[in-house]
């Protein structure tokens, strides 16, 4: 895997696991961050135990989940967990149908891509943004 990201930048990511078009783009947006380094996938199936992914510190690695749809199962899912979800995704949000048609795959993975890096960065994270001078005269 390549660690050009520090792990403290890293995000733990929860895709949706509907069969769906749009749930099959959330695996591969996933997929392809952990792949850069960005990020590590957290398997929500049977055995992994989600509630210590997810109910940790403050200063833990930030959480998100990436849902497919406007169902939000993967949000429901962890909601019964009784754990503060910190990051949600729906793609329905970014206007992603759950029949996407494959004519726009390349377009919507780079969006979802970077919804998922977006969602998942702690304001505290990002640099501080200085702007120049007042412009009022």
């Amino acid at each position: 895997m390549n660690r050009t990201c520090s792990a403290k930048s890293k995000i733990l990511m929860l895709p949706c696991a509907g069969a769906s078009r749009a749930g099959q783009l959330t695996r591969h947006a996933v997929q392809e961050l952990v792949l850069e380094g960005k990020g590590e996938w957290v398997d929500g199936g049977r055995g992994a135990n989600l509630p210590e992914m997810i109910c940790r510190p403050a200063d833990a690695l930030p959480f998100i989940v990436v849902d497919g749809c406007e169902q939000q199962c993967g949000r429901k899912q962890l909601g019964a967990l009784n754990c503060n979800l910190e990051f949600h995704l729906s793609l329905a949000d970014l206007g992603i149908e759950k029949t996407e048609s494959t004519d726009l795959w390349c377009d919507a993975l780079q969006l979802v891509k970077d919804a998922i890096i977006a969602e998942g960065t702690r304001l505290s994270e990002r640099p501080p943004i200085i702007l120049g001078g007042c412009g009022c005269r």
